[in-house]
C-alpha cells in the first residue's frame, strides 16, 4: 500500500494493459508505413512483407530514391521487431481537411470582400446578397482547391491492422 501511495505522490506511473499497444498481424511490402520506437519515429517503404513474429523490419526511406531491388545494402534499413512500440500505414491524404478548411476561410473571406467592392459600387449594382453570395461562392471554391491541394502533401496515418 505504502508502494502505491509513493508512486502517486512522485508521479511514477505504469502502463496497465488498455495502455500498452500490440503489433500487427501483418503488413504487406510495398506499404508506407511510419514505425515508433524509443528513440524515435521512422518512415519508410516496407521492401518485405511485416509479420510481427519477424525479426527484423526492412523498409526503404520515405520519401527518398527508391531501393534498387530487395537486396540493396544502401538503401535499405533494418529495425528490430522487439524496439517496435507502435506501426502505423499510410492511408491517403489530408487533401479532404485542406480543401474544407480553404473553402470554409474562403467563403468567409469572399463574403466580407464581396461585400466591400459592394460599397463602393454606383451605377448598375448588385444587391447587397447577391454581392456577399457571389463573393463566398467564389472564395470557397478557389481557396478549397489551394486547400487541397496543400492538404495533399500531409499523409493520414493510422494503426496497422
Amino acid at each position: 500500500m505504502r508502494l502505491l501511495v509513493a508512486m502517486m505522490l512522485y508521479g511514477i506511473t505504469l502502463p496497465l494493459a488498455a495502455q500498452t499497444q500490440t503489433l500487427p498481424t501483418a503488413v504487406d511490402s510495398g506499404r508506407v508505413v511510419r514505425l515508433h520506437t524509443p528513440t524515435g519515429k521512422l518512415v519508410g517503404r516496407l521492401t518485405s512483407p511485416f509479420r510481427n513474429t519477424d525479426p527484423v523490419v526492412h523498409f526503404c526511406r520515405y520519401p527518398g530514391p527508391p531501393c534498387q531491388s530487395a537486396y540493396d545494402s544502401t538503401g535499405i534499413r533494418a529495425v528490430d521487431t522487439a524496439a517496435l512500440l507502435r506501426v502505423e500505414v499510410s492511408r491517403g491524404s489530408r487533401w479532404q481537411k485542406g480543401a474544407t478548411i480553404g473553402g470554409f476561410a474562403g467563403g468567409m473571406l469572399g463574403g466580407l470582400f464581396g461585400l466591400f467592392l459592394q460599397g463602393f459600387c454606383e451605377f448598375e449594382c448588385p444587391s447587397r446578397s447577391e454581392a456577399i453570395v457571389v463573393g463566398m461562392a467564389s472564395g470557397a471554391v478557389f481557396w478549397g482547391a489551394i486547400g487541397a491541394i496543400w492538404g495533399s502533401g500531409f499523409p493520414r496515418w493510422e494503426d496497422a491492422p
